[in-house]
């Protein structure tokens, strides 16, 4: 996926034009014509192609400027000194003198010391590090290989992804890719491989500098997965196979110069015998030059047999990301295969993953015949033309209707709204444009959601509390309170609005008591606060006394004790008194008259007889 990433950031063209054998008119004409069955295969030959005609690069240069970085002349040198004087300490004197008097006792020798030079830890030590210098050289290579190759499938498969669908996907494509490198970092001073340099800044014009740095950072993460297992696995056998063939092209080199080219005098007059000779012809330029070879021949057929591989994977993970992107937008790319409406609309569209998400919420709420509908009557189209929140409001909602009025009541506001799901709660045609400027004037979309929710009189009523205090309240306060409140609200003048809204902040368990009755005491109290006072302490029995006193002082309203304890035992209260003076007084009239009815009845009386 990362060759992708750099491809996305690498213009094409340029390269294209850099690459023999395919120009923009011959090389891709194919391209606009490819099925879908097909892409797959092209995007593999340009890939093949390209790492063809590329690789490898100057194998034996290669070698031959990393030999020289690492001054393996020199190793050699010592590797082979050091076998010497090994073989000196090892052999007695007789026989290195005889040495000298037989060619095949001085090639005999010359393996010996060759063996012990080659296989030497240091020797070996030396080669590995060659071999990890060549590999760090053939990593940037294929490096600047993979980018060209990627960027040459991508233009491929945007021309195909441009006829098939529209331009708008080629970009939501692009982007879908460009996404994998959004944590990529960069760290000025870090070293970038030359020539993946070189691929990225003939195209900084296009990309800008910031592009070059992100291509470079994701180019190297790109080596790190696909080019560094491959160089490194071809370079690492360099050691192995070069020891293996010592005995088979070094030595008989070696061999020949002393076998052949043995001056018989000097060796007589030599007590070393041979070695001399042999240390000198180890040491030669020829030597070190049949060594080099030799690396080049372990590592040129190894690096053929990798590149294919490397091309196939390469445009394989670019097909990969065109069918996971096909998997994303399933409904969207079907869709705009059946409906040349919809197509249409496709390509006029900058969001392809907006245009998906409210197609998605489309299919489940309205389901395809819905959808049919809405994009033929061209109400989709504004659906579509809204901000990508629009969905979330069609998905509650569950039509089209709703969800445009209440983008035209929101306007640009559309996204505040459904940050503060006011959708869910009311309708838009409840809300003037003052209410919802209220509304949406508060921090905290869920206090926004909890005001809202109320009904549209106490709402009325709960947005005449300060900006200040209404978000306080909201989050003291109950749904079912803040509707009791706004109500009672609605029916105070400004000062008295005030008195209610401190003395519940003030005390907010004294909203548990703002019902209808109390409503109607409250409205025409002269203390608000005293009454919510109270109201809000215990109707228990040890605070009725003080409460009933509190009432015959005059200090509480009958009506405000009876929203407390209820007008039963108001009535009670009240009544039992009351029948009891009734029956008191009418005692007191039945004794105070008694007299005067019996004087009557006694006149009475004597009128008869």
């Amino acid at each position: 996926m990362l060759a992708l990433i750099v491809a996305l950031l690498v213009p094409p063209a340029p390269v294209l034009a850099q690459t023999p054998g395919r120009d923009d008119a011959a090389g891709f004409a194919a391209c606009d014509d490819l099925t879908e069955d097909q892409v797959r295969g092209e995007l593999n030959a340009i890939a093949q192609q390209i790492f063809a005609q590329g690789a490898p690069a100057d194998l034996t240069a290669m070698v031959a400027r990393q030999w020289a970085l690492l001054d393996m002349d020199r190793v050699v040198d010592r590797a082979v000194a050091d076998a010497v004087d090994q073989a000196q300490r090892s052999e007695t004197m007789v026989n290195t003198a005889l040495s000298g008097w037989s060619p095949a006792r001085a090639e005999e020798l010359t393996a010996t010391v060759a063996e012990l030079a080659f296989a030497s830890e240091e020797f070996r030590a030396a080669l590995d590090d060659l071999s990890a210098a060549v590999a760090l050289d053939l990593e940037a290579q294929l490096g600047a290989l993979s980018a060209e190759s990627a960027s040459l499938n991508l233009l491929c498969l945007q021309q195909f992804i441009a006829r098939q669908y529209s331009s708008s996907v080629v970009t939501a494509f692009a982007e879908n890719v460009r996404a994998g490198a959004d944590d990529v970092a960069y760290t000025p001073g870090d070293e970038v491989d030359g020539g993946l340099a070189a691929v990225l800044q003939q195209h900084k014009p296009a990309i800008g500098g910031l592009g070059v740095i992100i291509a470079a950072q994701i180019s190297r993460r790109l080596l790190v997965r696909m080019g560094r297992a491959i160089s490194r696995r071809v370079a690492g056998r360099i050691t192995g196979r070069l020891l293996g063939r010592v005995g088979t092209t070094v030595i008989p080199l070696a061999g020949w110069i002393i076998g052949g080219g043995l001056i018989v005098y000097d060796v007589i007059d030599s007590l070393d015998g041979a070695l001399p000779q042999i240390e000198t012809a180890l040491q030669a330029p020829e030597v070190k030059l049949a060594i080099q070879e030799e690396i080049v021949r372990a590592v040129e057929p190894e690096l053929r047999r990798e590149l294919p591989q490397l091309a196939r994977t390469l445009a394989d993970d670019l097909y990969a990301e065109w069918l996971d992107f096909k998997r994303q937008y399933r409904q969207l790319l079907t869709l705009a295969d059946a409906d040349p409406d919809f197509a249409a609309l496709l390509a006029t569209t900058d969001d392809v993953s907006a245009l998906a998400g409210l197609l998605d919420a489309a299919m489940t709420t309205l389901g395809a015949d819905g959808v049919d509908a809405a994009v033929a009557d061209g109400s989709f189209a504004q659906l579509a033309a809204l901000p990508p929140s629009a969905a979330e409001i069609l998905r509650n909602t569950g039509a089209v209707a709703p969800t445009l009025a209440w983008a035209e009541v929101a306007g640009s506001r559309l996204d505040a709204v459904v940050a503060a799901e006011l959708y869910k709660v009311r309708e838009p045609a409840s809300l003037t444009p003052d209410m919802l400027d209220a509304l949406l004037a508060m921090d905290d979309p869920v206090v926004a959601a909890k005001v809202g929710a109320v009904d549209d009189a106490a709402l009325a009523g709960l947005l005449t509390v300060s900006s200040a205090n209404l978000p306080r309240l909201a989050e003291l306060l109950t749904t079912e309170q803040l509707a009791a409140l706004g109500s009672l609200l609605a029916g105070l003048d400004t000062p008295r609005r005030q008195e209610l809204v401190t003395a519940v902040l003030n005390n907010p368990a004294a909203a548990d008591a703002l019902d209808d009755n109390l409503r109607a005491v409250l409205l025409t109290s002269p203390d608000i606060p005293a009454a919510l006072a109270f109201i809000s302490t215990p109707a228990d029995p040890a605070s009725y006394a003080g409460d009933l006193l509190s009432v015959g002082r005059g200090d509480v309203p009958l009506r405000l004790f009876a929203a407390k304890y209820g007008w039963p035992v108001a009535g009670a209260t009240v009544g039992v008194p009351l029948l009891l003076l009734i029956s008191l007084i009418y005692t007191l009239v039945s004794v105070m008259v008694r007299p005067f009815v019996g004087v009557a009845r006694l006149f009475g009386g004597r009128r008869k007889l």
